[in-house]
């Protein structure tokens, strides 16, 4: 490529740099977009959670928080393994249901 045709193509890319500095200020920024969601299904996850009662608080915050398995969630609070599976599965449903009528898609 001669020194023509360099000078050319630098002069055609100009127009698209600038276009795209224009754009930028019409197109939302997406990092932004993505923390103001993060904080606002924080928040939502708060308010579930603070609508639990503590038994079910503490199970699925041990489940999901702090990764104990079902078992040792069982030993901790004297129950049965399988009271823990049910709880945690009609918690997860409660959450869910709370997230998608706080507009959230899944």
């Amino acid at each position: 490529m001669g020194k023509l045709d360099w000078n050319r193509a630098q002069k055609r890319s100009a127009p698209i740099v600038e276009l795209t500095a224009e754009l930028e200020l019409c197109i939302p920024d997406r990092q932004e977009e993505g923390r103001i969601q993060e904080r606002s299904l924080k928040e939502s996850l708060n308010r579930f959670l603070e609508g639990l009662s503590k038994e079910k608080r503490c199970i699925f915050l041990r489940r999901y928080w702090f990764g104990d398995s079902v078992k040792e969630i069982a030993q901790r609070y004297g129950m049965g393994e399988s009271k823990v599976k049910t709880t945690l599965f009609r918690v997860r449903n409660q959450l869910r249901q709370h997230l998608l009528k706080e507009g959230f898609s899944l």
